[in-house]
């Protein structure tokens, strides 16, 4: 995609601040290759389990291999990732990430235990042209959207691509209002903005 678009190739990365980088995509641009050689990734469910089933992994154990002054040993990186086992083409032995899916400690959990992964929302709302910010607050049957908007905006069209992409994702009959405001709650002292808002 990037090629087509820009006439380049870009290089996927994926790290924290606590662990450095820890993947880095190679030639082949086929995902992001762990840095197995040096870090330990165990992918886990909620309880730290390990997860039968890479692709519903809600979070990283990470274990440094080297720093000892400060030793990280299964640090938990709330990254949703999966994991493909297959081969990999820029090194081989090493896994590689198909997907970052994002925080795991953002999921909406509805009645039921109904579980939904914030990018229900964000592939929504991210691909409206008229939202250029928004804050989702989970709601017990569905969600409140603040959203900062401009040009020609309609909720209902975007209400009801909500609730499609809910039901897609395993809640039926969500209940999805989207509010125009002039500008979205954010932290008082760090002025950062949490865009989802699990109930609590």
């Amino acid at each position: 995609m990037a090629l087509q678009v820009w006439g380049i190739n870009i290089h996927d990365t994926w790290g924290s601040v606590e662990i450095g980088l820890a993947a880095a995509e190679g030639e082949s641009f086929s995902g992001m290759t762990l840095a197995e050689d040096f870090l330990v990734f165990e992918a886990v469910d909620a309880g730290n389990r390990p997860a039968a089933d890479l692709a519903r992994a809600e979070k990283v154990l990470v274990t440094k291999l080297y720093g000892s002054v400060m030793p990280l040993i299964r640090y938990e990186l709330t990254d949703s990732l999966v994991i493909d086992a297959g081969p990999n083409p820029d090194a081989p032995g090493c896994r590689r990430i198909r997907e970052v899916k994002g925080r795991s400690d953002a999921w909406f959990v509805y009645s039921g235990n109904i579980r939904i992964h914030p990018m229900s929302f964000r592939g929504v709302l991210g691909q409206d042209p008229h939202v250029s910010e928004y804050q989702v607050q989970q709601t017990p049957d569905g969600a409140r959207v603040l959203a900062i908007v401009h040009g020609s905006f309609s909720a209902a069209p975007l209400e009801q691509a909500l609730v499609e992409a809910l039901a897609e994702a395993g809640l039926q009959e969500a209940r999805v209002t989207v509010e125009p405001v002039a500008e979205l709650p954010r932290h008082p002292e760090t002025n950062k903005l949490k865009r989802f808002l699990p109930l609590s």
